[in-house]
């Protein structure tokens, strides 16, 4: 799967959360634990997000940089 289709999966994933989150928050009662792993499912996915994008920036780099070597 290419950084892009894995990154727009997660993104999709992380805004599912979001509102899984703020609905729960809606209620008057929730329940701590569940609204904490929902939290830090939501970061675990933002920090993937971030570091494929990081990844994915790097591999652009490399191949302008094995291009521009072909000159």
């Amino acid at each position: 799967m290419s950084y892009e289709l894995r990154i727009r999966h997660l993104e999709e994933i992380h805004e599912k959360l979001k509102l899984q989150v703020v609905d729960m928050q809606k209620h008057t009662f929730w329940n701590d634990h569940q609204l904490n792993h929902l939290k830090k499912e939501k970061l675990r996915i933002k920090d993937e997000i971030y570091r494929l994008q990081r990844l994915e920036q790097m591999e652009d780099r490399d191949y302008v940089r094995a291009e521009a070597d072909d000159y």
